[in-house]
């Protein structure tokens, strides 16, 4: 579901917080795990890399620059580099979620020139940062990265 909302113009790059203004060398996948008890900061920033958010159990709202939202378990969260996001995560909720960054290179490299050029359309496509996945696709999809998160150790 997507709303506009009236864009934060207090929020820019020279306004970030340092911990999440960031360069990925080539990708970094982790795994977090937040419990109902443990509160999460929402905080206005940005990377310099893509940011892809992939819930495996989730309730939140999602603001990226004007727009708003709602994503729940078995979505994705794709973040282009540069784009303005605020996360908020309701208090009293589990949050199981990969967090993917990766940059543009690394897609190059990993993939053909035309998957690559296919992949890059779809992360930096203007209004798709939400996908929504079927059961199989989610399936397929958390079995993708458990191993990628598996392999990196």
């Amino acid at each position: 579901m997507e709303n506009r909302i009236i864009q934060d113009n207090t929020a820019s790059p020279d306004t970030h917080n340092a911990s999440y203004h960031d360069a990925v060398d080539n990708f970094d996948l982790n795994y977090k795990i937040t419990p109902s008890t443990e509160k999460i900061d929402s905080l206005i920033h940005y990377h310099e890399c893509f940011e892809l958010i992939f819930y495996v159990a989730a309730h939140i709202e999602v603001y990226l620059d004007d727009l708003r939202y709602t994503l729940d378990s078995h979505d994705i969260l794709i973040i282009p580099p540069m784009k303005i996001h605020k996360i908020l995560y309701p208090e009293g909720q589990n949050y199981i979620r990969y967090v993917f960054y990766f940059t543009q290179e690394h897609i190059e490299n990993a993939f053909s020139p035309i998957l690559a050029r296919k992949a890059l359309q779809l992360f930096k496509s203007q209004g798709h940062y939400k996908v929504s996945l079927s059961a199989p696709e989610y399936l397929r999809l958390n079995n993708v990265f458990h191993n990628m998160y598996e392999h990196k150790q």
